[in-house]
């Protein structure tokens, strides 16, 4: 591999901080968009990040530590949320059959509707970036490569 000039390095290094900060802005311009949706929609009690949460979800079943560890949700704890929208109707809590100190969360059929009206929105958005031919593919393909590269990272392998 050949060895990169100074400023080969610093654009390296700038366009590295800039993709970084790229990635925290569209998560929260994700969120406004949800947020601007749902209120589109007249649903107030839902915030949009809790409705993120519902999208997530879908119909799987789920303990709050797989919460984080499956980046259904992105904040360090999930448990603020998560007794909101079981206290709302749109979660329910069980505890395992299996492991009694584990609860497990899930959707009720009113936080799977939630999901679903992400879904709808999610797949607008969609059909529109595919107009713009926007290579949606190869835009994933670059920032599950950047997740892996980061959850190695987190788990000291380089």
């Amino acid at each position: 591999m050949p060895v990169k000039t100074r400023d080969e390095t610093s654009d390296s290094v700038s366009s590295f901080f800039l993709t970084t900060a790229l990635i925290q802005r569209v998560h929260c311009l994700l969120i406004d968009v949800i947020k601007d949706e749902l209120e589109r929609l007249k649903i107030s009690e839902v915030s949009a990040v809790q409705a993120l949460i519902l999208f997530r979800l879908s119909n799987d079943t789920v303990t709050a530590q797989e919460m984080r560890s499956r980046w259904y949700y992105n904040g360090s704890n999930p448990s603020y949320n998560v007794q909101k929208l079981v206290s709302m109707g749109y979660l329910k809590r069980d505890r395992s059959s299996t492991d009694r100190r584990a609860v497990q969360i899930q959707a009720t059929p009113r936080g799977r509707a939630i999901g679903t009206l992400l879904e709808k929105l999610f797949m607008k958005q969609l059909s529109l970036l595919e107009t713009q031919t926007t290579d949606i593919a190869a835009m994933m393909t670059q920032l599950q490569y950047l997740e892996k590269f980061w959850v190695k990272q987190i788990r000291y392998i380089y």
